[in-house]
């Protein structure tokens, strides 16, 4: 009878002793999810589709900062990117001192402003409307080329024109040609923003330590502006050109990933210093 008793005891605690480390497990991921800067998420593709390359879908395809980070219940995007990192001028008159000092400018920011080149070497931002291409310099489009959206994170004036219209849907929607002269027009004059696509806000520039910066200015380079922040995030490889003229296509990196597809990448919330010097 008290050996009964002792086995019951001995099941009963042990019983017990595995109930509590069950407990202590999920308090520790809780905790985990509750300490990280995301949960896991999926990365989703311009039209807003679930990428998952664990099961094939969309795994051909770039992710969208826009539609991953900036997702219903996450980051309220269009807000983000009112910000002047994004913008960098563009809507805003130049001060005084900035307008008669450099006669020039049409933004006091890097997009526009007096920052592209030093003297006397000094590049301008054509206006938006122009009836020859001898009045014209950079546009909206060569300003990326140029060694300009080095410096840009992407959304705003990188996105978008100066009439508020996506270039690359804009430019589809007008009927504009790819390196075509277009009106002129200095957002899309001998622009490519139909191959390149735009460049979107990529929030990993500043909040993913192991960003790859040098991935990212290769892709600008080849004018494969839509797959720079996923060539860059090192979750995936990116091959081809539209400058070259060679099919780009993407590789994800599958040990990326969870076994759901979602993505549990390294995150910080205060960006780094470093982020600004790269």
């Amino acid at each position: 009878m008290r050996s009964g008793l002792q086995v019951i005891s001995i099941l009963l605690f042990v019983s017990h002793v595995l109930a509590l480390r069950a407990h202590a497990d999920d308090l520790a991921q809780t905790q985990s999810s509750l300490d990280a800067v995301c949960p896991p998420f999926f990365l989703r593709d311009e039209s807003g589709g679930i990428i998952n390359p664990i099961e094939g879908i969309n795994a051909d395809k770039p992710y969208s900062p826009k539609q991953t980070c900036g997702a219903v219940g996450c980051h309220d995007y269009a807000l983000i990117t009112q910000g002047y990192h994004f913008t960098q001028g563009a809507g805003e008159e130049p001060t005084e001192a900035q307008a008669e000092r450099c006669q020039w400018v049409s933004t006091p920011g890097n997009y526009g402003g007096s920052w592209c080149s030093p003297a006397p070497l000094y590049r301008y931002l054509s206006p938006k409307e122009n009836d020859s291409p001898k009045e014209m310099d950079m546009t909206s489009f060569s300003f990326i080329t140029a060694g300009c959206g080095d410096c840009h994170p992407g959304g705003g004036s990188a996105e978008y024109d100066r009439t508020g219209f996506r270039y690359d849907e804009f430019m589809q929607q007008a009927g504009y040609t790819a390196g075509g002269d277009n009106n002129f027009d200095g957002d899309y004059y001998q622009a490519r923003w139909r191959e390149t696509g735009v460049l979107e806000a990529d929030c990993m520039i500043c909040h993913q330590p192991e960003y790859n910066f040098g991935e990212r200015k290769k892709q600008l380079e080849s004018l494969n502006f839509r797959w720079a922040p996923t060539a860059s995030s090192t979750w995936a490889v990116v091959t081809g050109s539209v400058l070259d003229g060679t099919p780009v296509k993407v590789e994800y990196n599958l040990s990326a990933f969870n076994a759901d597809g979602k993505i549990s990448p390294h995150i910080v919330r205060e960006p780094r210093n470093e982020a600004c010097t790269n």
